[in-house]
């Protein structure tokens, strides 16, 4: 009723509180079909041959990835290997399984922007490089260097945002 919505928020009639949360859950639930599109189209998605140079680098991506988040959380790079006893264990046993699905999601990215004329805008790639940024302000100076030295990834992943929401624009869902 309006007395306990107002006690819990700060709308003032249970009505109010009932639109905003079906806005809200709306929102979601449109994040949430692109998500599962893009999950179906790579569960789907064949890679018939995995470039040894691209699993290379995506390799030391990923292990970069860790040792950044590591850093980031304060702990030591065996530490952020919970899934195994140390780096060297995670390295033997699933480096290789992430690097090809890293990998497979650049091959996947790259052959539907291919295919379909997708590309990202400039606004796009700008927004990416702010929002990405603010969450490495301790290891770059300023925007621009942090641009400048991550150039490649930052495209890639302008490149996965586009092509993910073309999916989730195209895709039919059924309940």
């Amino acid at each position: 009723n309006d007395k306990f919505v107002q006690s819990i928020s700060d709308f003032k009639t249970a009505k109010e509180y009932e639109a905003d949360i079906r806005t809200e859950l709306a929102k979601e639930n449109e994040n949430n079909k692109q998500d599962f599109a893009w999950t179906e189209v790579l569960e789907n998605a064949k890679v018939k041959k995995y470039p040894e140079e691209l699993l290379e680098d995506a390799k030391q991506e990923v292990l970069q990835g860790y040792y950044d988040m590591a850093d980031m959380y304060g702990m030591s790079h065996d530490e952020i290997f919970q899934s195994c006893e140390n780096e060297e264990d995670f390295v033997k046993n699933e480096l290789d399984e992430q690097a090809k699905q890293a990998v497979k999601e650049k091959l996947v990215v790259e052959a539907i922007a291919k295919a379909e004329g997708i590309n990202y805008s400039d606004k796009e790639y700008k927004d990416l490089v702010a929002e990405e940024y603010q969450y490495n302000t301790e290891k770059y100076d300023s925007e621009a260097e942090y641009e400048k030295k991550n150039r490649e990834s930052l495209k890639d992943n302008a490149l996965s945002s586009a092509v993910q929401k073309w999916i989730a624009k195209h895709a039919t869902f059924s309940k």
